[in-house]
């Protein structure tokens, strides 16, 4: 009888352990994964549907202290007592498409989550306009972009042998020269070729119809022609391409 009251405290005192276990602290963070340089201009809002009951549990939205502007510097949002289960995360990301991804918690004290709001889905990042350059073939990004002052630059990719080179150069007009020689015949890593690939797709899925800065692109090619107006309020293709070659 001693023995089989010691068992039944030893097995109360399990359950109530796991069932202890069966919640976490989560923390998500929500921001541009590209680099610190650049910073968002919206307000995410991240919808955590649990499964498999498929209802909505959490909604996060990040705001920084004036309310209006999602800072360069990660902003993590914590949610004490989550049920550790499987949820789908729904949110929109600069592009203005809905992305989801499913994410399951484990047993730890604090689960923390990164949502790229930058990333198109990955099923659209099919172009790859470098692979079709031939020997001596190049591609010019110009760029153009009005603030407070102007800015004007353009960045040359070029093929020789079995590697790529990039150059970046100022155009009249530029209100910051920069230093050409630091800039040209940049060989390009495996990184940075990635990182063009990710900016030919997504400059087709830029649209900011409220920007109020004035931004133009221009790439030439055999291979790759466009021109297109904005991507300045949340993209920022063009200074994420130049800071992943030159930084």
């Amino acid at each position: 009888m001693k023995s089989n009251l010691i068992l039944l405290i030893i097995c109360c005192f399990s359950n109530l352990t796991s069932l202890s276990q069966k919640t976490t602290k989560l923390t998500c963070i929500a921001k541009d994964c590209r680099n610190k340089q650049i910073g968002l201009t919206i307000i995410p809002r991240i919808n955590f549907f649990k499964l498999p009951e498929d209802t909505l549990a959490y909604t996060m939205e990040f705001l920084d202290s004036s309310y209006s502007i999602l800072s360069v510097l990660d902003n993590p949002i914590s949610i004490e007592n989550v049920p550790v289960s499987t949820y789908r995360v729904e949110y929109r990301n600069i592009f203005s498409q809905k992305m989801k991804k499913i994410i399951s918690l484990n047993n730890s004290s604090e689960n923390t989550i990164t949502i790229c709001l930058d990333s198109l889905d990955k099923s659209l990042y099919k172009q790859n306009s470098l692979a079709r350059l031939k020997q001596n073939d190049s591609i010019v990004i110009a760029f153009f972009a009005m603030h407070t002052n102007i800015e004007s630059k353009k960045i040359v990719i070029k093929k020789q042998g079995s590697d790529f080179y990039a150059s970046l150069y100022s155009l009249p007009g530029d209100y910051l020269p920069i230093e050409p020689e630091r800039f040209k015949n940049v060989r390009l890593t495996k990184v940075n070729t990635l990182d063009f690939i990710r900016f030919e797709n997504e400059i087709k899925k830029v649209n900011e119809k409220y920007c109020s800065l004035e931004s133009n692109y221009k790439i030439i090619s055999k291979y790759l022609n466009t021109t297109k107006k904005g991507g300045e309020c949340q993209w920022n293709g063009f200074r994420a391409l130049r800071y992943s070659f030159f930084k």
